[in-house]
């Protein structure tokens, strides 16, 4: 929410064209932050059981955790050199116009050293995220985000260009990587000092990310491949229209994500339980946090124009409306798949989990290739919602296969379907009346909660006709206030 209060800050100060080449340049460094991300996760997964272990074993969590850190620096050192490198190069493919000047050397350096700190940010929070301590997780994350989003406004205030905004952005990060550091400390007294690097642990760590490595890498690019399209297709200003609605899908849906997250440690915790047991609690997750991706997307699909008028402008909102709906709408399919990614990571499914991300990358950018090609720039996302209306599909059949006789297919789709089919109904509805069009913020904000609880009655209303569906509504919210509330 930090960030949707201070773009348009940004946004003003420097403009689309130079929003368009600051957002291609982080585009570009997203797909490898699988450094920070399988690192994170390899953390939340292996030190969870240690960290919960009676007695606890601090020795080899602390093991873990310095290897991380050492693999982590190391591949970011490598990533950034490479790209800088090979950054004026590269961008040649793209169509910089609108007499824009650009020294792509420089903003891969800005960027990169932000990344590189991000990456060992991703580290420390697994770390940290390991012990269920979510509480401290949550109050740290909130606090860098406030300084992440001061520094980007700050940068581009002082120097008004694409150079202000990355400076800015990466200076957020590094402040960020010391705050995380001392929270770590603060929380994990423990491990500290780090002990040296052991190959055993990164054996350890490779056997979680030979898989999620590549996979992840190839899931971002997908996620980026509008971006890099719209960057040689279309002028860098609709690159900054796209990287608006980008902006504030993802806003929403890194909340969900976070919010789904805590997930993975208690799926490696209980590994070990019943199927039984298992599949119930993922019933009851699956239906609780689809619910609540389905609230928290679905409204923007109708309430997309009015919002990016308000938040930067309406000639912004011409360009970007479209491809927020889209974008919106290919989220909350998406919230049905993310159940099943932390419980697929934390029962060992790694290699599954990883063909599944592959397969749908692949189809996101050939979808997306195909409609941008064929549509322009107004098709921007779509291939992403064909692609994840494809995944959801398949990872229903792959979760009823994995509980065989512990889950029926009734008892997953119904906690599964009915809240995204609901959901996107009622706002394309609402949508295409054209009934909504708050002129101001308070406005804005009461027609949104109008359409989550238009959704979330339906949703637990068609829930409710059957016996099973009303213990369900009762046992998810019960179940998922104590995971959330364990520290």
């Amino acid at each position: 929410m930090v960030n949707f209060a201070t773009l348009p800050i940004v946004v003003a100060a420097i403009g689309l064209p130079a929003f368009g080449v600051g957002g291609l340049v982080l585009a570009i460094y997203a797909p490898f932050m699988l450094v920070g991300t399988v690192l994170g996760q390899a953390m939340v997964k292996e030190l969870a059981p240690l960290l919960l272990a009676t007695p606890r074993r601090d020795a080899h969590a602390a093991s873990l955790l310095s290897t991380a850190i050492f693999l982590c620096v190391v591949g970011s050192i490598a990533v950034t050199a490479s790209l800088v490198a090979l950054a004026n190069v590269a961008m040649t493919l793209f169509d910089v116009q609108d007499d824009l000047a650009v020294d792509w050397w420089l903003a891969f350096l800005v960027a990169g050293l932000g990344w590189a700190a991000q990456q060992v940010v991703l580290v420390i929070q697994g770390s940290i995220a390991a012990t269920q301590r979510y509480a401290a997780v949550a109050q740290l994350s909130v606090v860098t985000a406030v300084v992440s989003a001061i520094c980007a406004v700050a940068g581009s205030k002082w120097m008004p260009d694409y150079r202000g905004f990355l400076i800015g952005t990466s200076a957020g990060f590094i402040i960020s990587v010391v705050l995380w550091t001392f929270q770590a400390r603060r929380q994990l007294p423990f491990l500290f000092p780090l002990p040296r690097v052991s190959l055993t642990d990164m054996k350890t760590i490779a056997a979680f990310g030979k898989w999620q490595g590549g996979a992840h890498f190839v899931g971002a690019v997908s996620n980026q491949i509008d971006r890099y399209l719209l960057g040689i297709l279309a002028p860098l200003a609709v690159v900054g229209q796209f990287n608006i609605a980008m902006r504030l899908q993802e806003v929403v849906h890194m909340g969900l994500l976070k919010a789904t997250e805590v997930l993975l440690p208690h799926f490696a915790v209980t590994a070990t339980d019943s199927p039984e047991r298992r599949s119930t609690f993922f019933l009851q997750a699956s239906w609780a946090l689809n619910l609540l991706g389905a609230c928290a997307l679905a409204p923007l699909i109708p309430l997309a124009h009015s919002l990016i008028s308000l938040w930067i402008g309406p000639e912004a909102a011409q360009g970007s409306a479209p491809m927020l709906r889209t974008l919106a709408a290919a989220g909350v399919l998406g919230c049905g798949v993310n159940v099943y990614y932390y419980f697929a990571l934390g029962t060992g499914q790694q290699a599954r989990m990883a063909a599944l991300t592959v397969a749908h990358a692949v189809l996101t950018i050939a979808l997306t290739a195909a409609s941008l090609l064929l549509w322009g720039p107004v098709a921007a996302g779509a291939g992403y919602l064909g692609a994840n209306l494809l995944r959801l599909g398949v990872s229903l059949w792959l979760t009823r296969n994995h509980f065989s006789d512990a889950m029926r297919s009734t008892q997953l789709l119904q906690t599964t379907l009915p809240p995204l089919a609901i959901g996107l109904a009622i706002a394309y509805s609402a949508w295409r009346m054209d009934l909504l069009h708050p002129t101001s913020w308070w406005a804005l904000l009461v027609q949104y909660a109008l359409v989550a609880l238009m959704i979330g009655g339906g949703t637990a209303l068609a829930t409710c006709t059957s016996p099973s569906g009303r213990a369900l509504v009762r046992h998810s919210a019960q179940a998922l206030r104590q995971t959330f509330r364990r520290n």
